[in-house]
């Protein structure tokens, strides 16, 4: 890491910092910029909750086990029922990339929806959207083969936030093909995603590397496509003494960043009534006019496995079942 000081008038001073994405990623920051700030207001810092160590050794015990051989072989299998998925020419590559943001607001009607209909087909809001994501997903690229990385591993003694993104990296290989019925379809995405959180203590980086093996094709593949299912986007303290802002390139988009998936896909129930979702991408992989439009394939896939069929057409004829129609 590279740390410059740049004193503009006295107490007030901008510190830029440059590191690589292997070493420090964006749940890094927010733990290294809360470290500063207690530090800047006089206060101590709070003992980590467990030493990094820690972690390396639960992994270590973890790949020590015969479990793991039976994940890992769970891995290969299904790998090779999934040899071919949406590509580009760009995939995974950790490199400076000009990224943009394009964002949809989902209105609190259909957020609310998405609650009933995972109570009623016994899932989750998240498979409820991950099954979405992949039908988008297969509908734009042509294939049906998805590959989603989610953080949702689930890492045991709270390593989450120390950790990192891509070690809490768990990968679902899904099939985005319209063509299944959406109970059918909901019914698999939900055994898929039960499958991987089960077989989830094998690193991500073993099943990439088992996957160019098994295919001959680069593991950045498995990284194409991230889903983060976020929180709310921290409101910045107007009166703290550090504020965090991204580099601009001067371009059209967000920042040059090091990023290893050329879409990010993130959902937020938190920001209000409404819901938001929202796409951060490579301008090398995709520009907004594409990116607003997936962002609606993801919708009209949500809403057709939450109204399929006779069901949607009644929400359009029926008055009394429009109370739920999202705006």
């Amino acid at each position: 890491m590279r740390w410059r000081l740049l004193a503009l008038e006295p107490g007030q001073a901008i510190a830029a910092l440059k590191a690589h994405h292997l070493a420090l990623d964006a749940w890094s920051v927010e733990n290294l910029i809360a470290d500063l700030q207690s530090l800047l207001n006089d206060m101590p810092l709070p003992p980590p909750p467990f030493d990094f160590v820690a972690f390396a050794n639960w992994q270590k015990t973890c790949l020590a086990q015969d479990a793991v051989s039976d994940q890992r072989a769970y891995w290969r299998q299904r790998l090779a029922l999934s040899p071919t998925l949406s590509r580009g020419n760009h995939v995974g590559e950790v490199r400076l990339v000009q990224r943009a943001i394009a964002t949809s607001i989902w209105p609190a009607r259909l957020a609310d929806d998405l609650g009933r209909a995972a109570r009623r087909l016994q899932c989750t809001r998240f498979v409820l959207l991950v099954a979405g994501l992949a039908r988008a997903i297969a509908a734009v690229s042509g294939c049906s083969a998805v590959a989603i990385a989610a953080d949702v591993a689930n890492r045991p003694g709270g390593f989450e936030g120390a950790i990192g993104l891509f070690s809490n990296t768990v990968l679902l290989l899904l099939d985005g093909s319209a063509a299944s019925p959406p109970v059918e379809q909901l019914a698999q995405t939900r055994q898929t995603v039960i499958d991987a959180l089960l077989n989830a203590d094998l690193p991500f980086e073993i099943v990439r590397d088992d996957y160019e093996t098994a295919t001959g094709h680069s593991g950045s593949d498995l990284l194409r496509h991230m889903f983060l299912y976020a929180p709310a986007a921290r409101v910045e303290d107007e009166t703290a003494p550090i504020r965090v802002s991204p580099l601009d390139l001067g371009q059209q988009g967000t920042a040059g960043l090091l990023v290893a998936a050329p879409f990010v896909f993130a959902f937020d129930e938190d920001s209000g009534d409404d819901a938001r979702a929202s796409i951060n991408y490579s301008a090398g992989e995709c520009d907004d006019s594409r990116a607003r439009s997936l962002l609606e394939q993801w919708r009209a896939a949500v809403e057709s496995l939450l109204w399929p069929g006779e069901a949607r057409q009644q929400q359009q004829t029926d008055p009394a079942s429009r109370r739920h129609e999202p705006e």
